[in-house]
């Protein structure tokens, strides 16, 4: 084992950046598998990537694993990042929506972002909304060219944005924009009917913006229609930042369950999102795929744009690299395919279920995967014979297959597999670049390799905390900056990572984080219902699905069926008990009243 002393750690990263992360709460896994075909590494090389195991020690900590790439962390604003090469391509697609075919080049997508962001600011008498500075806008949207402008035109104009999904029931909606504190909605107009119910009964949220039809004027509904907004050319003058911003200043607020409980804001900052943007175009993290300057890869981007995953490591990396994004506003197969079809991506980040429908739906022809250099999979783990069959499918040999590790609370990824590492499959790679880890005992000293135990984190993409949620943060994040994944695992004498287990209880359905907790406050309002518990059951498609332990009540003869009709609308789909409902006469608990949902799942 060979090991880097503090000093030396100092000199690769500035003591500037040496900053506390929190504790990530929120656990992904993806899987990376790039296919060479205008890609310039080969599979000769896929199984020769030799790591190397970097380490301090100190009394306190134990051991500490370090991360073997150095990087530059920007100190820059995430717009300013954003944004910086953007005269490279400026007159390139930046994105275009697959059925509607609207698009933009990045030159129309700057100018609209500026728009939108100045119209928000410009006063109520000039046509705008008046917002301030540090006002909380949420988002509502399916995935499309105008996400990008919402979104980056918003922080643009000093706002924090919080999005949410937009599968959520108008209860769930609502409850995000009351503790996000959020004052205008941007909805979809297919959402509209919930955004409005939403708004209503939020104490916070006074109007809502329309991604409406572009062919529709004025405003719509009572509420204020999009086009409208961007349709006059960027005021400035409102733009012009007065003072320095502090990067460590909240700027996106999405919501996440942690460990356990209800979705809490994670409040990331400009430093933790750049930072992550970083570490993820280091040379050993995203590989190029030509060295020929007018080459422009083409990303299929299905994953939703809310969640971490598809807003920061794919539609804000890619666009800041200038890729053309491709977006679908929702999985439909013949929409999926025809995009494939039409489009000819050479990059498509999935979830499992739509790798594994890639892999065995008869419609799927190897003509499809052709055009294909790298796919990621993300959200869960993808497992090997589902990768087998794609690969078997597509007719390709010459393959790179990367597992990776991040959360929500990290801004994306802290752990991937290297380039040339088929021989480490299974592992969720090397620590990202500023990153550093532990494996820690029931005392929290750092263990050894082989070693199993907690995972902690530390490093400059790591949250701020969650906002006005002391108590959660204090138990995600401790004193000493490390951030307690809940997750069991081990390194190895090379570095790599390996997910053996988790400590945490949340489900994990098709990528979703679903709070046993949060099912369970529901269902105890279940007329019938005594007492409950919720755990999660293995599925092939996706990952987990929720499934209820019911005590029924004094008397009563409630049903699964009666049961199902009560979540129906009261939670969103991926939260609903897909997994079954199962009564049985007492849940387990310990001496303290904690559920033992482990010998829950031993009865499935």
């Amino acid at each position: 084992m060979s090991s880097m002393s503090t000093l030396m750690m100092a000199a690769i990263i500035p003591a500037a950046r040496m900053v506390q992360l929190s504790k990530p709460a929120t656990r992904r896994c993806w899987h990376h598998v790039r296919i060479s075909k205008n890609c310039m590494s080969s599979s000769a090389a896929g199984f020769g990537y030799k790591g190397r195991l970097l380490t301090r020690e100190s009394p306190s900590e134990g051991i500490v694993v370090l991360s073997p790439h150095g990087i530059n962390i920007y100190d820059k604003t995430l717009t300013e990042y954003q944004w910086q090469r953007i005269g490279e391509w400026e007159n390139r697609k930046a994105v275009t929506c697959a059925v509607t075919g609207i698009s933009y080049s990045y030159k129309e997508l700057r100018e609209l972002c500026q728009r939108f962001a100045s119209s928000l600011l410009a006063p109520t008498e000039e046509g705008g909304l008046g917002m301030k500075k540090g006002d909380v806008i949420g988002i509502m949207m399916q995935n499309g060219p105008d996400y990008p402008v919402v979104f980056h035109g918003a922080i643009e104009a000093g706002l924090v944005v919080t999005t949410a999904n937009p599968s959520f029931t108008v209860g769930e909606i609502s409850r995000q924009l009351s503790i996000a504190n959020a004052k205008i909605l941007v909805s979809s107009y297919g959402f509209l009917e919930n955004a409005i119910a939403a708004v209503k009964d939020s104490h916070s949220c006074s109007h809502i913006i329309v991604v409406d039809n572009p062919k529709v004027d004025g405003d719509l509904q009572g509420c204020i229609s999009y086009s409208r907004l961007i349709s006059s050319p960027a005021q400035l003058k409102y733009l012009d930042s007065k003072g320095e911003i502090n990067l460590r200043s909240t700027v996106v607020l999405p919501f996440s369950s942690g460990t356990e409980g209800l979705p809490k804001g994670v409040k990331l900052s400009h430093m933790n999102l750049v930072s992550s943007m970083c570490m993820v175009q280091h040379p050993e993290v995203l590989a190029r795929h030509s060295d020929d300057p007018m080459y422009q890869d083409v990303v299929l981007g299905v994953l939703p744009l809310y969640h971490i995953f598809g807003m920061n490591a794919v539609m804000n990396v890619c666009l800041n690299m200038g890729r053309h994004n491709v977006f679908i506003p929702k999985f439909e197969p013949a929409t999926f395919l025809n995009a494939i079809r039409k489009y000819k991506p050479t990059i498509l980040y999935l979830v499992p279920p739509l790798l594994l429908y890639l892999a065995k739906h008869p419609g799927v022809t190897r003509e499809d995967l052709s055009s294909f250099c790298q796919i990621v999979s993300g959200a869960a783990t993808a497992s090997p014979p589902v990768i087998k069959a794609f690969l078997e499918r597509a007719g390709r040999d010459d393959i790179d297959f990367r597992e990776g590790y991040g959360l929500t609370e990290t801004a994306g990824v802290s752990a991937l597999l290297p380039p040339r590492a088929l021989g480490k499959i299974g592992s969720c790679g090397l620590l990202t670049p500023f990153t550093e880890g532990r494996v820690v005992d029931g005392t929290g000293k750092g263990l050894k390799s082989h070693e199993k135990g907690e995972l902690l984190l530390k490093g400059p993409q790591v949250m701020e905390g969650y906002l006005n949620d002391e108590k959660a943060t204090r138990n995600t994040l401790d004193a000493d900056g490390w951030l307690h994944t809940g997750d069991i695992a081990y390194y190895d004498d090379e570095g790599f990572f390996y997910i053996v287990d988790r400590m945490k209880e949340l489900i994990k359905v098709k990528g979703n984080q679903v709070s046993p907790t949060e099912l369970e406050a529901i269902l105890r309002q279940c007329p019938g219902v005594g007492d409950v518990a919720v755990v999660g059951v293995p599925d092939d498609r996706s990952g987990e699905l929720p499934a209820a332990f019911v005590v029924r009540g004094p008397g009563s003869e409630v049903t699964e069926r009666d049961v199902h009709a009560w979540m129906s609308p009261r939670a969103a789909a991926f939260k609903q008990l897909a997994g079954g409902v199962r009564f049985i006469d007492a849940i387990p608990k310990s001496p303290s009243g904690k559920v033992l949902r482990r010998e829950l799942v031993r009865m499935l």
